[in-house]
């Protein structure tokens, strides 16, 4: 019924606040977003960026509380040669997550790598036990993997790891502050004490809700008919995210949408399209 809803992100958003997360509807609907990208060849990277105390971590938190725990890699440190080690399917399809910048500096060449390429290959010598010789296996890593990441500087990483991913901040205005600080009275009360008991019965709704989800193809069939300035570099990266979004959009929406098939040859394909709401 979720999945089929004519305001299905507005009824995700709705449950992040019955789960404790009270504003940050743009945050929250860009973060989300990027989660189920997954599901897509070429994911989204989010890079949520905000001052100590803001809440970045209890956003990093909120979203992957609604990530199934087969599809969720969350980590406080890896270090440099950590994810050139894991099984080759370990993180297909899954939210890769590591809490603070700091924790990932190490492995920023393998996240840049892994981002890029969706796959990670290393060559490395090993003793055969057999024969006391030298010889050299491969190692890889297959994505596609979302990778999420929290830091107070919006110079974290170097520039070529970061323009990798979507940058949000959080709201650090007045308003949000009373919000939070009404929420944090009202958990003392009976009505926070309810809602908290709630809380793990709709993170495992929207659990269920995203394990309902195919890695289905995406077509757009108004992208020639869309733009985007192209007076930098940059935007050469800039419109591959932008794109994904719009197709996180509708892969999101497949249970409301006719699951289309088609053939050339022996390549067979099934695919949801983007619709204009999509693209809006």
């Amino acid at each position: 019924r979720v999945l089929r809803s004519p305001e299905l992100l507005d009824r995700i958003l709705a449950d992040f606040e019955r789960a404790g997360f009270v504003g940050e509807q743009t945050a929250l609907t860009v973060g989300y977003l990027a989660t189920i990208s997954r599901l897509l060849e070429e994911p989204l990277g989010l890079l949520i960026v905000s001052r100590s105390g803001a809440g970045k971590s209890r956003l990093e938190d909120a979203l992957c509380d609604f990530v199934p725990e087969e599809d969720l890699a969350k980590y406080t440190r890896l270090t440099g040669q950590a994810l050139f080690y894991k099984d080759e399917d370990s993180l297909a399809h899954k939210v890769l997550a590591i809490e603070e910048e700091q924790g990932a500096s190490e492995a920023a060449y393998s996240i840049r790598t892994l981002q890029s390429a969706q796959a990670l290959t290393i060559a490395a010598t090993r003793t055969d036990p057999s024969t006391g010789k030298l010889r050299t296996e491969e190692y890889r890593v297959k994505g596609p993997v979302a990778i999420v990441l929290s830091t107070t500087s919006p110079e974290a990483f170097d520039f070529e790891t970061r323009n990798r991913f979507v940058q949000i901040g959080i709201d650090e205005s007045h308003e949000q502050t009373r919000r939070i600080l009404e929420r944090q009275r009202e958990a003392d009360t009976l009505e926070g004490v309810l809602r908290r008991e709630e809380t793990s019965i709709v993170r495992e709704i929207q659990r269920n809700v995203q394990r309902l989800l195919r890695p289905l193809k995406v077509v757009n069939p108004y992208a020639p008919k869309l733009a985007y300035p192209d007076g930098r570099l940059q935007m050469r990266r800039e419109q591959k995210k932008y794109l994904t979004l719009i197709k996180t959009i509708a892969l999101l929406h497949q249970h409301q949408r006719e699951i289309k098939r088609a053939r050339r040859g022996d390549v067979d394909v099934e695919y949801v399209e983007v619709i204009p709401s999509d693209i809006a």
